[in-house]
Protein backbone atom coordinates (compact mmCIF):
# COMPACT_ATOMS: atom_id res chain seq x y z
CA UNK A 1 0.00 0.00 0.00
CA UNK A 2 1.61 3.42 -1.09
CA UNK A 3 1.21 6.39 0.84
CA UNK A 4 -1.78 8.38 -1.09
CA UNK A 5 -3.50 5.20 -0.13
CA UNK A 6 -2.51 5.30 3.56
CA UNK A 7 -3.59 9.22 3.65
CA UNK A 8 -6.89 8.56 1.63
CA UNK A 9 -7.52 6.08 4.39
CA UNK A 10 -7.07 8.05 7.31
CA UNK A 11 -9.26 10.91 6.03
CA UNK A 12 -11.95 8.24 5.75
CA UNK A 13 -11.87 7.34 9.19
CA UNK A 14 -11.44 11.03 10.34
CA UNK A 15 -14.90 11.48 8.58
CA UNK A 16 -16.11 8.77 10.43
CA UNK A 17 -15.39 9.68 13.62
CA UNK A 18 -16.09 13.34 12.50
CA UNK A 19 -18.49 13.68 9.98
CA UNK A 20 -18.59 17.32 10.32
CA UNK A 21 -15.11 17.44 8.74
CA UNK A 22 -15.83 16.46 4.60
CA UNK A 23 -12.95 14.01 2.92
CA UNK A 24 -10.65 16.12 1.21
CA UNK A 25 -11.07 13.08 -1.64
CA UNK A 26 -14.69 12.22 -2.72
CA UNK A 27 -14.97 8.63 -2.49
CA UNK A 28 -17.66 8.15 -4.77
CA UNK A 29 -17.17 5.56 -7.03
CA UNK A 30 -17.32 6.92 -10.98
CA UNK A 31 -20.30 6.29 -13.17
CA UNK A 32 -19.39 3.16 -15.86
CA UNK A 33 -19.27 5.00 -19.54
CA UNK A 34 -22.06 4.23 -21.96
CA UNK A 35 -22.04 1.18 -24.66
CA UNK A 36 -21.36 3.97 -27.12
CA UNK A 37 -18.21 5.73 -25.54
CA UNK A 38 -16.89 2.15 -24.90
CA UNK A 39 -17.75 1.71 -28.38
CA UNK A 40 -15.62 4.73 -29.32
CA UNK A 41 -12.91 4.09 -26.82
CA UNK A 42 -12.08 0.66 -28.33
CA UNK A 43 -11.93 2.01 -31.75
CA UNK A 44 -9.58 4.81 -31.03
CA UNK A 45 -7.52 2.23 -29.16
CA UNK A 46 -6.68 0.29 -32.63
CA UNK A 47 -3.95 0.62 -34.43
CA UNK A 48 -4.23 2.88 -37.62
CA UNK A 49 -3.25 0.37 -41.18
CA UNK A 50 -0.41 3.19 -42.12
CA UNK A 51 -0.31 1.44 -45.39
CA UNK A 52 -4.12 1.18 -46.42
CA UNK A 53 -4.18 5.09 -45.03
CA UNK A 54 -1.46 6.66 -47.26
CA UNK A 55 -2.70 4.59 -50.46
CA UNK A 56 -5.87 6.55 -49.90
CA UNK A 57 -4.35 9.75 -49.18
CA UNK A 58 -2.86 9.08 -52.97
CA UNK A 59 -6.00 7.79 -54.38
CA UNK A 60 -8.04 10.95 -53.11
CA UNK A 61 -4.88 13.16 -54.61
CA UNK A 62 -5.07 11.65 -57.76
CA UNK A 63 -8.98 12.12 -57.83
CA UNK A 64 -8.08 15.82 -57.10
CA UNK A 65 -5.81 16.02 -59.98
CA UNK A 66 -8.07 14.19 -62.50
CA UNK A 67 -10.64 17.20 -61.85
CA UNK A 68 -8.04 19.82 -62.82
CA UNK A 69 -7.27 18.39 -66.10
CA UNK A 70 -10.86 18.00 -67.00
CA UNK A 71 -11.11 21.74 -66.30
CA UNK A 72 -7.67 22.37 -68.25
CA UNK A 73 -9.30 21.02 -71.09
CA UNK A 74 -12.30 22.85 -71.21
CA UNK A 75 -10.12 26.17 -70.61
CA UNK A 76 -8.15 25.29 -73.69
CA UNK A 77 -11.27 24.80 -75.86
CA UNK A 78 -12.03 28.12 -74.16
CA UNK A 79 -8.67 29.81 -75.21
CA UNK A 80 -8.80 28.44 -78.72
CA UNK A 81 -12.40 29.59 -79.65
CA UNK A 82 -11.43 33.20 -78.01
CA UNK A 83 -8.21 33.60 -80.13
CA UNK A 84 -9.89 32.36 -83.58
CA UNK A 85 -12.74 34.38 -82.79
CA UNK A 86 -11.23 37.34 -82.23
CA UNK A 87 -8.63 36.55 -85.15
CA UNK A 88 -11.52 36.10 -87.62
CA UNK A 89 -14.24 38.38 -86.69
CA UNK A 90 -11.48 41.44 -85.89
CA UNK A 91 -13.33 43.65 -89.08
CA UNK A 92 -16.54 42.48 -87.83
CA UNK A 93 -15.93 43.76 -84.20
CA UNK A 94 -14.40 47.01 -84.72
CA UNK A 95 -16.97 50.01 -85.20
CA UNK A 96 -16.84 51.86 -88.30
CA UNK A 97 -16.46 55.17 -88.81
CA UNK A 98 -15.52 55.82 -85.60
CA UNK A 99 -11.91 55.78 -84.88
CA UNK A 100 -11.75 56.51 -81.06
CA UNK A 101 -13.90 53.74 -80.21
CA UNK A 102 -11.92 51.32 -82.87
CA UNK A 103 -8.69 52.20 -81.22
CA UNK A 104 -10.30 51.34 -77.43
CA UNK A 105 -11.72 47.80 -79.15
CA UNK A 106 -8.06 47.09 -80.86
CA UNK A 107 -6.83 47.30 -77.50
CA UNK A 108 -8.95 45.59 -75.82
CA UNK A 109 -9.33 42.68 -78.25
CA UNK A 110 -4.99 42.95 -78.45
CA UNK A 111 -5.22 42.58 -74.31
CA UNK A 112 -7.83 39.77 -74.57
CA UNK A 113 -5.74 37.95 -76.87
CA UNK A 114 -2.49 37.97 -74.70
CA UNK A 115 -4.77 36.77 -71.76
CA UNK A 116 -5.65 34.11 -74.15
CA UNK A 117 -2.04 33.23 -74.59
CA UNK A 118 -1.07 33.50 -71.26
CA UNK A 119 -4.15 31.68 -69.81
CA UNK A 120 -2.70 28.59 -72.40
CA UNK A 121 0.38 28.36 -70.93
CA UNK A 122 -0.89 28.09 -67.55
CA UNK A 123 -3.40 25.38 -68.88
CA UNK A 124 -1.03 23.11 -70.05
CA UNK A 125 1.06 23.72 -66.99
CA UNK A 126 -2.22 21.66 -65.43
CA UNK A 127 -1.96 19.23 -67.78
CA UNK A 128 1.30 18.76 -68.27
CA UNK A 129 2.41 15.27 -65.70
CA UNK A 130 3.86 15.73 -62.50
CA UNK A 131 6.92 13.70 -62.81
CA UNK A 132 9.11 14.78 -59.19
CA UNK A 133 9.99 12.74 -56.63
CA UNK A 134 12.51 12.57 -53.93
CA UNK A 135 16.31 13.46 -54.89
CA UNK A 136 18.29 9.99 -55.00
CA UNK A 137 15.43 8.09 -54.22
CA UNK A 138 14.89 4.50 -55.29
CA UNK A 139 11.12 4.11 -55.24
CA UNK A 140 9.50 0.62 -55.69
CA UNK A 141 6.21 2.76 -56.00
CA UNK A 142 7.35 5.53 -58.30
CA UNK A 143 7.18 4.66 -61.61
CA UNK A 144 9.69 6.38 -63.22
CA UNK A 145 11.91 4.95 -60.15
CA UNK A 146 10.88 1.53 -61.55
CA UNK A 147 11.47 1.77 -64.56
CA UNK A 148 15.23 3.10 -64.22
CA UNK A 149 15.77 -0.64 -63.19
CA UNK A 150 15.29 -4.50 -64.21
CA UNK A 151 12.64 -6.64 -63.64
CA UNK A 152 14.92 -8.81 -61.75
CA UNK A 153 16.47 -6.06 -59.47
CA UNK A 154 12.76 -5.45 -59.01
CA UNK A 155 11.67 -8.42 -57.65
CA UNK A 156 14.58 -8.50 -55.65
CA UNK A 157 13.97 -4.97 -53.87
CA UNK A 158 10.38 -6.12 -53.30
CA UNK A 159 10.59 -9.57 -52.01
CA UNK A 160 13.10 -7.72 -49.27
CA UNK A 161 10.85 -5.05 -48.67
CA UNK A 162 9.61 -4.26 -45.28
CA UNK A 163 6.48 -2.86 -43.92
CA UNK A 164 8.92 0.21 -42.37
CA UNK A 165 10.26 0.65 -45.57
CA UNK A 166 7.15 0.44 -48.01
CA UNK A 167 5.44 3.31 -45.52
CA UNK A 168 8.14 5.14 -45.74
CA UNK A 169 8.37 4.81 -49.62
CA UNK A 170 4.61 5.71 -49.59
CA UNK A 171 4.93 8.59 -47.01
CA UNK A 172 7.50 10.60 -49.87
CA UNK A 173 4.97 9.24 -52.80
CA UNK A 174 1.96 11.00 -50.92
CA UNK A 175 4.23 14.08 -50.39
CA UNK A 176 5.20 14.51 -53.60
CA UNK A 177 1.87 13.85 -55.09
CA UNK A 178 0.81 16.54 -53.12
CA UNK A 179 3.17 19.07 -54.30
CA UNK A 180 1.85 18.24 -57.95
CA UNK A 181 -1.37 18.78 -56.89
CA UNK A 182 -1.28 21.95 -55.04
CA UNK A 183 0.71 23.18 -58.28
CA UNK A 184 -1.66 22.13 -60.80
CA UNK A 185 -4.65 23.76 -58.67
CA UNK A 186 -2.32 26.97 -58.81
CA UNK A 187 -2.61 27.28 -62.55
CA UNK A 188 -6.04 26.44 -62.38
CA UNK A 189 -6.65 29.49 -60.17
CA UNK A 190 -4.67 31.43 -62.57
CA UNK A 191 -6.36 30.23 -65.67
CA UNK A 192 -9.59 30.84 -63.46
CA UNK A 193 -8.32 34.24 -62.76
CA UNK A 194 -7.20 34.91 -66.35
CA UNK A 195 -10.45 33.99 -67.62
CA UNK A 196 -12.65 36.27 -65.88
CA UNK A 197 -10.57 39.42 -65.76
CA UNK A 198 -8.75 39.08 -69.12
CA UNK A 199 -11.41 37.75 -71.36
CA UNK A 200 -14.79 38.14 -69.95
CA UNK A 201 -14.92 41.74 -69.01
CA UNK A 202 -12.93 42.75 -72.02
CA UNK A 203 -15.15 41.10 -74.11
CA UNK A 204 -18.08 42.56 -72.06
CA UNK A 205 -16.83 45.96 -72.65
CA UNK A 206 -16.43 45.20 -76.32
CA UNK A 207 -19.52 44.34 -76.76
CA UNK A 208 -21.27 47.50 -74.64
CA UNK A 209 -19.02 49.93 -77.12
CA UNK A 210 -20.05 47.73 -79.94
CA UNK A 211 -23.71 48.91 -78.81
CA UNK A 212 -23.38 51.95 -77.65
CA UNK A 213 -21.79 52.72 -81.15
CA UNK A 214 -24.60 50.75 -83.12
CA UNK A 215 -27.58 52.84 -81.40
CA UNK A 216 -25.64 56.29 -81.93
CA UNK A 217 -25.58 55.15 -85.67
CA UNK A 218 -29.10 54.54 -85.62
CA UNK A 219 -30.11 57.63 -84.00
Amino acid sequence: MNDLEIEEQNLELQYLVDPTKQPLVSTEAKEPCSKEELAETQIFKKDINHVDFLWKVIGRYDFYIGTTNAKATMMIAFNVFIISGVILKMEEILPKDHYKSSIVVVLLLAFVTISSLVSLYKTFQVVHPFLKSKDNSRSNIFFIDVAKRKPEEYCESVKILTEKDLVSDLATQVNAVAQGAKSKFDATTSVMFIAFYGQILPLALIMLIKFWFTLTKIQ
